[in-house]
């Protein structure tokens, strides 16, 4: 038992490669010890060797000297490996083999949360761990990310303030934290905790994208945003190739291959938004795979599957298996549709597996990767102050790169509701992620100047007595009084849009302007108010509302915006006439021409890769 002991003795050092192989000769002469399997089993499963470890563990468990609690790791090794009926069982067996531990409520409660998605019976573990366990504080941050998951922010919070008041810090307490705050329009406090748990953990990838999206919503400057970008990218950077290192096909006359990495090919946004450039671009020109970063599926995940050439589910790959995919599929032009938001697959593109590599959706900000050849943008990016430098890629700017399909039937619009009700309805239907202090002064000062009115705004804790008051609160700070502020649930779209026949006018946030909503409004003939600032996040609505000829609606600073707002106030004619055009206006503009807009991204496309081809064939030619 020397390599036993030897290996126990690296465990404890947290030397788990080493461990590893004095577990190997331990079990090379030990085989049919169960003991030694399972720690050889556990400590593959912590070196990510699931196959391996699965072989190991299934012999521990076998055995008549099992204990009860082996079938955790078992029931863990077959969640890794996507089996997750099967580690739903090993989760059953351990229970009925008498594991009641703290880490069989801790692991079963993250498996219902995070795969089973039974939230009641997630909740029910992490309660029972809290109440056998109170120090057990890794059970607070599980239980405050359910509770996000669930719009329950205040509960999230009290979760956190737990673990904080009891010095227990880490990244994932203070990611959760600013997490929670930023849906409660607390913007800049939720910025901080995404500052301090990138300073407890530089490399923690949820902080980082977290951090990014904060940014956007807290800061107009695409300079000082990208510079942050940047900084926190360098380490990443330093190890990225930056060259294809592959064999490249420049023949002409074929279909390139375009490669589509996002973990929101289901009822996310990005697919209203993706699915009309699949089923519009030309099957001669290029060929299509999708590779697929998450585990939901829907009615939008089928419509997807049906329009691309490949689909790849690569949720369980890791990197190292995900590139060599994209190498087999031998994609030319790779291109990412998530940037810095969840379930992105941004370190695989360091890898450089394809030899063009294109940022497009996901946030309006540069990835800050070296490996990124280009940034994907409609044209009139190019009119945001100094963005040219503000980026890691080179701009690729395409033009009427703004479109929107809205898929499902929309209701019909019924007349402003200020000609019955005799009052003007402003409307903020974005989620209170994007709400600011600086848009409630701004709002507040709307509703003082045009008497009566009132604003709608949509509400995600709207169960919550206490965020339903905080809103109050924060309005009645500016005089303004709880009658007037109409907080609303979130519903599903159908009742969604229809809640736009309540409002007069929309008021756009600031500085991350709406972009899906935006299209909502205006397709239920609702006028949108707008900032246009200093940053991209800043200026989707502008661009959008220059397409229709709104350019009136636009600001160029606050005191304007409220002056917008109070003009369109006082004109009920404009209100109505815009009412009944505006969505005609739209329906005949570049914003639904699918395949004007298809065609300008082939193009786009297509020049790219003539280039670097023709650098590829003549090397010299693309020095300087």
């Amino acid at each position: 038992m020397q390599n036993y002991n030897k290996a126990l003795n690296m465990i404890n050092k947290g030397n788990w490669s080493a461990a590893a192989k004095y577990l190997k000769k331990a079990l090379s002469n030990n085989p049919n010890n169960a003991q030694i399997a399972y720690a050889l089993g556990e400590t593959l499963l912590r070196l990510n060797d699931s196959d391996q470890a699965l072989v190991h563990l299934q012999q521990a468990i076998s055995s008549t000297d099992k204990e009860p609690c082996w079938h955790l790791m078992h029931a863990v090794a077959l969640r890794n490996k996507g089996r997750y009926e099967e580690a739903e069982k090993a989760f059953i067996a351990a229970e009925l083999s008498g594991c009641t531990n703290d880490n069989y409520y801790y692991l079963l409660g993250n498996f219902h949360a995070n795969i089973t998605k039974r939230y009641d019976l997630a909740e029910q573990c992490f309660l029972q761990l809290i109440k056998q366990n109170r120090s057990h504080y890794h059970a607070y941050v599980s239980i405050s990310a359910l509770y996000i998951y669930l719009k329950r922010f205040d509960e999230a919070i009290e979760a956190l303030d737990v673990c904080l008041s009891n010095n227990f810090e880490n990244e994932s307490v203070y990611t959760n934290l600013g997490i929670a705050l930023c849906n409660q329009a607390r913007q800049e406090e939720s910025l901080e905790c995404f500052k301090k748990a990138l300073k407890l953990e530089p490399d923690y990838p949820t902080a980082k994208s977290n951090y990014i999206m904060q940014l956007l919503h807290t800061i107009d400057d695409q300079q000082i945003i990208h510079q942050e970008v940047r900084r926190i990218s360098k380490k990443t950077n330093r190890k990225s190739t930056l060259k294809f290192k592959g064999k490249v096909d420049c023949s002409q006359n074929r279909a390139l291959r375009l490669g589509f990495v996002s973990g929101d090919f289901n009822s996310h946004a990005i697919s209203l938004y993706i699915t009309p450039i699949l089923e519009n671009i030309s099957k001669k020109r290029f060929s299509t795979y999708l590779y697929y970063n998450h585990t939901i599926y829907d009615e939008s995940t089928s419509r997807l599957k049906s329009c691309a050439d490949h689909w790849r589910d690569c949720k369980l790959l890791s990197d190292n298996e995900l590139e060599s995919s994209i190498k087999k599929d031998k994609i030319d032009i790779l291109i990412d549709l998530s940037n810095h938001t969840a379930h992105n697959r941004l370190d695989v593109f360091t890898k450089k597996p394809a030899p063009i590599q294109i940022a497009w959706m996901g946030l309006p900000v540069s990835t800050g990767l070296d490996s990124m050849d280009y940034w994907l943008r409609d044209s009139s990016a190019l009119a945001t102050p100094g963005i040219e430098k503000c980026c890691a890629e080179k701009i690729l700017p395409t033009n009427d790169l703004l479109w929107f399909d809205h898929i499902y039937d929309l209701p019909d619009i019924s007349e402003p509701p200020c000609l019955n009700n005799g009052f003007i309805t402003f409307g903020s239907l974005n989620s209170l992620r994007k709400l600011t202090t600086t848009m409630i002064d701004t709002w507040a000062e709307i509703l003082h100047r045009v008497p009566d009115s009132k604003i709608s705004m949509l509400i995600d804790d709207y169960e919550n007595k206490n965020m339903q008051e905080h809103i109050y609160d924060i309005f009645a700070a500016h005089d303004v009084p709880k009658n007037r502020v109409l907080l609303q649930v979130r519903q599903s779209i159908n009742r969604f849009l229809e809640a736009f026949n309540k409002i007069d006018i929309a008021l756009d946030p600031y500085p991350y302007s709406g972009q899906t909503t935006t299209f909502h409004s205006l397709m239920m003939g609702v006028p949108v108010v707008t900032y246009s600032g200093r940053s991209l996040a800043s200026n989707f609505t502008s661009s959008v509302l220059s397409k229709l000829k709104r350019e009136d609606w636009i600001a160029t600073n606050l005191d304007d915006y409220i002056d917008v707002a109070v003009r369109l106030a006082n004109n009920a004619e404009a209100l109505t006439s815009n009412r009944t055009s505006l969505r005609a206006d739209i329906m005949n503009s570049s914003l639904v021409d699918f395949i004007s807009t298809t065609n300008n991204l082939e193009d786009a496309l297509t020049s790219v890769w003539n280039d670097y081809c023709d650098t590829h064939r003549n090397p010299k030619k693309g020095t300087t």
